[in-house]
């Protein structure tokens, strides 16, 4: 967008687009998952954000660039819902569903940036191409997905399918989706303004490949956290494990500011990212074993409707300050907010058995 001419804080508001999206349509897929099938709903899924991802290559203004931000938000909300609910259910040990789900995600991570940064030398139309190119290789090989058979969800009566809970599903389901707002908000920020900052800052110039390996260093780690966080919570517990990771988050944004070579930018990658991992995988953990068959679909989808709250006010907030205050003012703002939450999610997380 920078390339394009936008403004920073046309950068924020076109971004939380994408937030606005996944948290309207976030638990619908989750709904539409319990009554027709993870599968469907991933596969329908895989095939229109392979034509959404060939769009941003025609996109030319402001308008265009919101739009095609909002249709990824929809159909990239399925995609998050349908692959989380079809790990959980083709994995046996479900204790390890979501850290394989997770480091999955991770490596898409590490390999995009890398792929992204070196074709983006030749311009940013190509990296759109390339990225639809692989999106439907995507979706060709995911046909061979199997289906998995399971009882029929669908909600009865006019009940909402939020009613056809219990108060210690709702419960669970509302404190986690509260918690993991701020940690989506941090990790939204940096993959937006963090690469800024270092094609900007006197003290970093980094290039686009150098940026992309930044982005990269945060996939890496949350490549191989998943599996040191599954022991952790064996071990320490759910609640230890997750604020492990929001102080690792708040850490990564604490030493932003003062960041002045490419080595010390790719730690504040790596913090964030493991980080980010021990947050995820705990909470959705926790939130599946505490929600019956029948609901777990929609559960995926509220929590990840929290999820997209962050990634909808962080562009916003921090748009808006990084213009008018400057970056470290705003990476300094940032880590605060997360050092509020871990005193919140103290509190909260108590009454997360271990």
């Amino acid at each position: 967008m920078v390339d394009l001419g936008f403004a920073i804080s046309d950068l924020g508001i076109a971004s939380a687009t994408l937030g606005v999206a996944l948290i309207i349509f976030e638990p619908v897929w989750g709904f539409l998952v319990n009554r027709w099938g993870a599968r469907r709903i991933f596969l329908l899924s895989a095939l229109l954000t392979t034509l959404v991802l060939l769009s941003y290559a025609f996109v030319r203004d402001l308008t265009g660039f919101v739009f095609v931000r909002f249709l990824s938000g929809i159909f990239g909300s399925a995609g998050a819902v349908s692959t989380r609910t079809l790990v959980w259910q083709a994995v046996p040990r479900k204790e390890r569903a979501f850290g394989i789900w997770y480091t999955i995600f991770a490596a898409g991570g590490v390999v995009g940036p890398v792929i992204g940064g070196l074709v983006a030398t030749q311009g940013y139309v190509p990296v759109f191409y390339v990225a639809s190119i692989i999106a439907a290789v995507a979706f060709f090989l995911s046909l061979s997905i199997p289906t998995i058979e399971q009882q029929n969800t669908a909600s009865s009566g006019t009940n909402l399918p939020i009613q056809n809970m219990d108060k210690s599903e709702r419960k669970v389901l509302f404190m986690t989706s509260f918690l993991v707002i701020v940690p989506l908000f941090l990790r939204t920020v940096y993959l937006i303004f963090v690469p800024v900052f270092a094609k900007e800052s006197s003290k970093l110039l980094l290039g686009p490949i150098e940026i992309g390996m930044v982005v990269a260093a945060m996939g890496v780690a949350g490549f191989f956290a998943p599996f040191i966080h599954s022991e952790l919570v064996s071990k320490a517990g759910v609640k230890e494990v997750i604020l492990t990771g929001m102080l690792l988050e708040f850490g990564s944004f604490l030493l932003l500011p003062s960041v002045n070579g490419f080595p010390f930018l790719c730690l504040t990658a790596i913090l964030l990212g493991t980080g980010e991992a021990a947050i995820s995988i705990s909470m959705m953990t926790f939130l599946m074993d505490k929600t019956r068959l029948s609901n777990r679909g929609l559960a995926i989808g509220v929590f990840g409707a929290g999820e997209d709250v962050g990634i909808l006010v962080g562009p916003l907030i921090v748009g808006y300050l990084y213009r008018d205050c400057g970056a470290e003012f705003s990476f300094y703002l940032t880590a605060m907010l997360m050092l509020a939450n871990v005193i919140l999610s103290i509190s909260l997380l108590r009454k997360i058995s271990r």
